[in-house]
């Protein structure tokens, strides 16, 4: 319990910017919440894209962030990146 508390406060925190009174901005809050509702949008599934360079990344934080369920999330991502080494090797051994 403790340490999901304390995962709380720290992933709250990294999602906030503070203003000069000390206020929290909603500029961040805003992109979260627009990443959370394009992850909510195309489901799980999208985390097949994960082995993409640029998007796959922030598209894992998102699914962790969303609490997606753990069993799907390695399922998903192993296989989109574990296809996209397996398609690299096997160009680069000349099987392609």
């Amino acid at each position: 319990m403790a340490a999901r508390r304390r995962f709380r406060r720290i992933r709250e925190r990294s999602f906030t910017r503070w203003n000069q009174e000390g206020q929290a901005a909603d500029v961040v809050q805003q992109q979260l919440e627009r990443a959370q509702q394009r992850y909510r949008r195309y489901g799980r599934l999208s985390l097949l894209l994960s082995w993409v360079p640029i998007i796959g990344d922030p598209l894992t934080v998102v699914a962790g962030t969303l609490r997606e369920p753990l069993w799907s999330f390695l399922l998903l991502v192993t296989l989109a990146k574990g296809g996209r080494y397996l398609l690299l090797a096997a160009i680069t051994l000349g099987w392609f």
